[in-house]
């Protein structure tokens, strides 16, 4: 083989050679940018799923405060048809009680004592019931704020349920 021969083939060689780089840079080319082209769709299915669980986690938070809202208004409602209704008629009960008595003493003074104790088991109740609503409906919030109302609970609790509160 002589010189030119050799130059020719070498050349020919490379340029085989440089054919087959560039199909393999070409491909190598397609398939970057189809891996970019996945990871974007993946990074774009990332962020409306983050923007998703923001949307649900905000939801949740709204929807747990109209909860908290509801059961305060209804715990409030509560404890106000506690005061009004059970409080305001045990109130009544130891009226009539108060009336009996009177007239009790002229005719059955011996049932004076049994009237006696059902006038205190109808106003143990009474301030049950007072420290039940108080418990639930505590006036003092609206007054003087939440750690007033939240003192005047504990005392209640204390008094009604014989336990120490801190």
């Amino acid at each position: 083989m002589t010189k030119l021969q050799k130059i020719f083939k070498n050349r020919i060689i490379n340029k085989h050679t440089q054919s087959e780089i560039r199909k393999y840079q070409e491909r190598l080319e397609e398939l970057s940018q189809l891996h970019t082209s996945k990871l974007q769709l993946e990074i774009e299915e990332r962020k409306r799923a983050e923007e998703i669980k923001s949307e649900a986690l905000n939801e949740t938070r709204i929807l747990q405060k109209e909860i908290m809202h509801i059961a305060e208004k209804e715990r409030q409602r509560i404890g106000q048809d506690l005061h009004d209704g059970i409080g305001q008629n045990l109130t009544a009960a130891t009226f009539l009680i108060e009336a009996l008595r009177e007239k009790m003493k002229n005719y059955a003074g011996d049932m004076i004592g049994d009237i006696d104790e059902i006038d205190n088991l109808v106003r143990k109740s009474i301030i049950q019931t007072r420290s039940i609503a108080k418990v639930l409906s505590p006036v003092e919030m609206d007054k003087n704020g939440l750690y007033s109302a939240l003192s005047e609970m504990a005392s209640t609790i204390e008094k009604v349920f014989d336990v120490t509160c801190e």
